[in-house]
């Protein structure tokens, strides 16, 4: 997203919105998201909430990533488990049983 969108400014508007609405308690997730667009990147703070901590603002948080609801659905591998289930602890034990009989690849770390 760029500052210049439409959209970016609708984000703004209802992010100021729910901000108003809780003024202790601003999201730090989407402090972040406009401090990125507003070109503030590091240990940049938009919040006292985050004062007194390391924070990282990355450029790569103002991208929005959009998925085919259809097509991510049809990838999932589990889906007779997950039909049978009636709440998010429910699911939540049909994906770690999943995970739990698939391979593990080995936790490789980001080259920085």
């Amino acid at each position: 997203m760029m500052r210049e969108m439409p959209e970016v400014e609708f984000y703004r508007q209802a992010a100021d919105f729910v901000f108003r609405k809780m003024p202790h308690h601003p999201s730090i997730v989407s402090t972040s998201i406009l401090s990125a667009l507003e070109g503030h990147f590091g240990d940049y703070h938009a919040t006292s909430r985050t004062q007194g901590s390391q924070l990282f603002v990355n450029p790569l948080m103002a991208l929005v990533w959009c998925f085919e609801l259809d097509a991510v659905a049809q990838r999932i591998l589990y889906p007779p488990e997950i039909r049978q289930t009636q709440s998010t602890h429910d699911v939540r034990g049909v994906i770690e049983r999943f995970r739990y009989d698939i391979p593990k690849k080995p936790y490789v770390g980001l080259p920085m």
